[in-house]
């Protein structure tokens, strides 16, 4: 119960609860947000009682074709989400999956967590991102 209610407040309100699993060291806490139908898996470290990482799915596909974005706008869909980020660095990558399309990844930075993103290089909507709590 615990796992849950602190897992509950790195997700958006009215997120939907879908179960937890229990590892040999962490719990991960699956939710998903109905407004835009991420998938929020937050892992909770069972000695501390904190969050450690947070993954959230995106029904996105990052890759594309086209690349009707820049770098400028990934920035600020990254401080969009996230306005307390800082250290902000964006490329435009080869698909990690082999196939023949492009991604925006973004690193930053922010007092709570390092975070990693893959954006689609045509829309600028989030695909994944990793969120490591410091």
């Amino acid at each position: 119960q615990q796992a849950v209610a602190t897992a509950k407040v790195e997700v958006p309100e009215g997120s939907n609860y879908f179960g937890t699993s229990n590892k040999a060291t962490t719990y991960v806490v699956k939710y998903q947000d109905p407004a835009t139908l991420d998938y929020y898996d937050v892992t909770i470290d069972k000695a501390t009682k904190k969050v450690h990482h947070v993954t959230i799915s995106g029904s996105n596909f990052p890759g594309s074709v086209t690349i009707n974005k820049k770098a400028a706008d990934v920035t600020a869909k990254i401080m969009e989400t996230y306005p307390n980020a800082s250290n902000i660095v964006v490329t435009l990558e080869d698909d990690p999956n082999g196939q023949n399309l492009k991604i925006y990844k973004a690193t930053f930075t922010t007092p709570k967590f390092n975070g990693v993103a893959q954006l689609n290089p045509a829309t600028c909507l989030y695909g994944h991102r990793e969120l490591s709590y410091k």
